[in-house]
């Protein structure tokens, strides 16, 4: 069964070269990787040919052009189109993959046929504390859009919203006409709420499979704090308007708490005032009157103390909610 990896490279000619190897190294070599050069003004491109060109095994390397940088969602989105192979997965150029990523992955597909998405566990460098998936079985298989929805909303242990990482069924994605939305900072938030109200099967491999490295010159580190917020303002607006049953307090606690995280930033925009006017005008329609007054609270405290809310408070909201949401819901 072919695997399509698609790496989108733009400006990473010190890490690319890492990339490319750990894909090469793969123990299951059923693969083709698609390169997408999103107009990169570096020598990233270069240095992938002179890789490539010293290659020698089964794996199949296509690189893609962009006439102009569309950014990093219209790099994912080329490199889908081009996808042959039953599954694709994303991979991030300044990141890398274990030896056993995809063989551990396919594995998953071959128990579960059918199964639209396999995630993998993660490992950050220099931190290991990014994204702890032993909180679901291991390894798990779940079948179900409402196990699926709960668990993306759920506060404090969510599904990952990264697209890097996961094995995705070609056929659903074309299917379910899933892209990703062009110009949009933390676009992988954004396509992975449409996800999660149309996935029905998934699986999950708790061990590491990638290795996400934070990087001085990557997109979050490099762009305005107010720019990343304005996004997610956008984003939260767009998943309030679109509140599904029988989730909407989750989606509401988990959308209004990131206005409220990057209210610092968000708030004093016109952009950050329509989101927070819009998200109260939400929760007053679905009859949540409480809750606006915990958040207009919480919105207070953080002009009161410059944006900053302790840990301490937000794990107390959130254990609150789950109290909360554990009346409505058996999961």
């Amino acid at each position: 069964m072919k695997v399509s990896i698609i790496i989108p490279v733009y400006n990473v000619s010190d890490y690319v070269e890492r990339c490319l190897n750990s894909v090469m190294e793969q123990t299951y070599t059923d693969l083709e990787c698609i390169i997408v050069d999103d107009c990169t003004p570096d020598d990233s491109i270069e240095k992938c040919e002179r890789v490539i060109a010293q290659y020698d095994g089964p794996i199949e390397f296509k690189i893609l052009h962009h006439k102009h940088n569309r950014g990093l969602s219209a790099a994912r989105n080329t490199g889908t189109d081009a996808a042959t192979g039953k599954y694709v997965y994303y991979l991030d150029s300044d990141d890398e993959i274990t030896t056993d990523c995809i063989h551990l992955l396919v594995k998953q597909t071959e128990l579960y046929p059918g199964v639209e998405l396999v995630q993998g566990g993660i490992k950050a460098i220099p931190y290991d504390d990014f994204f702890n998936l032993s909180y679901y079985q291991q390894p798990g298989y779940y079948v179900g859009n409402d196990w699926i929805r709960f668990h993306f909303f759920k506060a404090g242990k969510e599904f990952p919203v990264m697209a890097w990482n996961k094995l995705i069924l070609r056929d659903f994605l074309k299917k379910k006409h899933f892209v990703f939305k062009e110009g949009l900072i933390h676009e992988d938030e954004l396509w992975m709420l449409q996800l999660a109200k149309k996935l029905d099967k998934i699986a999950i491999v708790g061990e590491p499979t990638y290795f996400y490295y934070k990087t001085s010159n990557s997109i979050m580190s490099t762009l305005s704090k107010q720019h990343s917020a304005h996004h997610m303002l956008y984003i939260s607006r767009v998943a309030l308007q679109g509140l599904d049953e029988p989730y909407k307090m989750l989606q509401l606690f988990k959308y209004l708490w990131i206005l409220v995280d990057r209210i610092e930033f968000g708030y004093k925009s016109k952009e950050g005032v329509k989101a927070v006017i819009a998200s109260f005008v939400a929760l007053i329609k679905c009859g949540y009157k409480r809750l606006l007054g915990r958040f207009i609270k919480n919105i207070l405290y953080l002009y009161a103390h410059k944006g900053q809310v302790p840990q301490k408070i937000k794990d107390d909201i959130a254990h609150r909610w789950e109290v909360e949401t554990q009346k409505t819901n058996n999961l």
